[in-house]
């Protein structure tokens, strides 16, 4: 597990004063400090006790709490890096994170996209926020899924995203 340092107090007042998101290495939380993890989302343990957990490769798991605890459940199989605050862990697993950030990264080696889904004319388009593609042989139940935020995996081109596997994050209202 990386652990981000805690910043001194003149650091955190400066960065306090910034526009804009803050990133992880000016973030800090009285409720613990920030830490990212990299690892795979994996559901831990037996009905009714299960735990939503990333699993780093070759690393303890880490315990998913807070606000994005139900959006992170539709990203079970995926490799990603989650960002949030140290919190208290139910045992088995020893540490949790309440997250407030995650970026979907892979499944099974296939880099994950992911954003918003729209649709100009025929063509259906995910929204990222920093890129969009026109998704390729989109399936019918990604198409209901309009407004939704959502992961595509796939290898994108020249705009293009062959739809490999996804997922639905969040429906649109």
């Amino acid at each position: 597990m990386t652990r981000v340092a805690v910043l001194s107090g003149v650091a955190i007042a400066i960065a306090g004063c910034q526009a804009g998101p803050r990133t992880i290495e000016q973030a800090t939380s009285p409720a613990g400090d920030t830490v990212a993890v990299v690892g795979v989302v994996r559901v831990v343990g037996a009905d009714p006790l299960t735990q939503l957990v990333v699993q780093p490769e070759g690393g303890e798991a880490t315990a998913i709490v807070g606000p994005l605890l139900t959006e992170l459940h539709q990203t079970v199989g995926l490799e990603v890096r989650i960002v949030g605050v140290t919190a208290d862990a139910v045992p088995p697993v020893r540490h949790a994170l309440s997250v407030h950030a995650y970026e979907a990264l892979a499944l099974n080696g296939a880099p994950v996209h992911t954003g918003l889904l729209q649709q100009a004319g025929d063509a259906l388009y995910l929204m990222g926020a920093k890129e969009r593609w026109m998704l390729v042989n989109p399936p019918e139940g990604l198409r209901a899924a309009l407004g939704a935020k959502v992961w595509v995996a796939g290898e994108a081109s020249d705009g293009a995203l062959p739809v490999f596997a996804y997922g639905i994050l969040k429906r649109g209202s």
